[in-house]
Parts: structure tokens; C-alpha cells; sequence
């Protein structure tokens, strides 16, 4: 899967609870079978609640946040079908 990193982002809504484009580029991008964003250690630093929210509701993935606040837990489970290349599709 490819990774996309966010250099630069000026949102369009000012508003951490509700902002579209996030969400909306990550959707597309798992559409296309890519992971979803990491945005540069950078920029997590100049708006840290922003990308927190983002990263706390698994819109974005950050290492740097993963070192700040710990690992998150895993949304999909323990077993993702990764190893015997299945899914669990419900």
C-alpha cells in the first residue's frame, strides 16, 4: 500500500470536530487502496489539538503522536486477516 504525507494543510472549516477534508481525503484514498495520511511531524507541531483529533479518531496515522501519546488501540481487532491474506467481511 502507498502512503501519502501531508507537507502543508490550511483547512477550509476552521472547526476540529467538523472538517470535511480530512476525512474526505482519507476516505478516498483507502478507496484507491492506499493507507490513510501521515501528516509531516512539522506541521503536527504547529496545530498539535488538530492533529491530535485527527489522529485519536483514525483519520490520520503519525508516528510522532504514536511516540506523544502512546499507540492507539486497534479499531479493526486483533485479527485483521492479514496473515493468511482472508478478511472478516460482516
Amino acid at each position: 500500500m502507498q502512503i501519502v504525507y501531508i507537507m502543508e494543510y490550511i483547512p477550509s472549516i476552521k472547526d476540529v470536530f467538523y472538517n470535511p477534508d480530512i476525512s474526505s481525503l482519507n476516505r478516498w484514498l483507502q478507496e484507491k487502496g492506499w493507507n490513510i495520511p501521515r501528516p509531516h511531524k512539522d506541521l503536527v507541531n504547529n496545530d498539535k489539538g488538530l492533529w491530535r483529533h485527527f489522529w485519536e479518531t483514525y483519520l490520520i496515522d503519525s508516528e510522532y503522536l504514536d511516540t506523544l501519546y502512546g499507540e492507539r488501540d486497534n479499531i479493526y481487532g486483533e485479527d485483521q486477516g492479514e496473515e493468511d491474506g482472508s478478511s472478516s467481511d460482516m
